[in-house]
């Protein structure tokens, strides 16, 4: 999966996200990307690096659903780095004493007035990703609320994919794209009904989940046919079928280049 990907999508959203993300590059404050599993909040905050004007600073990701005195060693070792960009994720794992540590570390590093005066400390950006409930955690006292406010300087949200399915049938065409240029025949098509299965389902795993049915499929079919999906992607019923209007009969793969 690629970030093109993770923000393809025509609603004001997405557009609202790409803007948000481009905007993110742009500045040197903290940044929250918001979603659910599988929208791609890892790759969008390398992205949001790669384009910044830090991009040649060190780069450091810290995965916060793991035992927490790892956690906690690694957030020392990354703010203890030189100036440059840290990518957690799953910050909203984190316990109560980790949160804390967080909380003290960005303190510590980055801009702070002193008599009246900017001064610049050793900086250290972050880019935490965490699910999209997490100020539900803030408000419940799960999550601390002066730390969401120090992430949260700009934000980026990522909506599902079951809440804009007008844009499957274009990722999926961008997808098999992808999968052309590794080899695949040009003249790849999906069928209506299997179009309309793809449209209907719900997507608990979102963008990366769509990528991983896509791949399972077999890579030498010609054309991608209902009977070839699997099981879990649901037969469609009228509602769906009307969802599905935007997917022609067969879609030929020449169209995802030009998408």
């Amino acid at each position: 999966m690629d970030v093109g990907v993770c923000l393809f999508g025509s609603g004001p959203e997405m557009e609202s996200a790409r803007e948000d993300v481009e905007f993110a590059g742009s500045c040197e404050a903290n940044i929250l990307i918001g979603g659910e599993r599988g929208v791609g909040k890892r790759l969008i905050g390398r992205h949001i690096h790669r384009n910044s004007r830090w991009n040649h600073l060190p780069l450091a990701f810290v995965r916060c659903a793991r035992p927490q005195p790892a956690v906690q060693s690694d957030l020392l070792t990354a703010f203890d780095q030189d100036p440059g960009t840290i990518v957690l994720y799953d910050v909203d794992e984190l316990t109560p004493d980790s949160q804390r540590l967080l909380s003290e570390l960005l303190g510590r590093h980055g801009a702070g007035r002193s008599r009246g005066e900017w001064e610049t400390r050793r900086h250290v950006r972050v880019i935490a990703c965490a699910s999209a409930h997490l100020y539900d955690s803030v408000r419940a006292a799960a999550f601390r609320e002066e730390l969401f406010y120090r992430l949260n300087t700009v934000r980026v949200s990522i909506p599902p994919l079951r809440d804009r399915r007008e844009d499957i049938p274009g990722l999926i065409l961008r997808l098999l794209g992808r999968q052309e240029e590794q080899g695949v025949s040009s003249s790849r098509r999906v069928t209506r009904p299997a179009m309309a299965r793809l449209v209907a389902h719900g997507w608990p795993g979102n963008v990366r989940e769509l990528e991983q049915v896509l791949r399972e499929i077999s890579r030498d079919r010609s054309v991608i046919r209902s009977e070839d999906l699997p099981q879990h992607v649901p037969s469609y019923g009228l509602d769906a079928e009307r969802r599905a209007q935007t997917a022609s009969a067969d879609v030929p793969m020449a169209i995802a280049r030009e998408n």
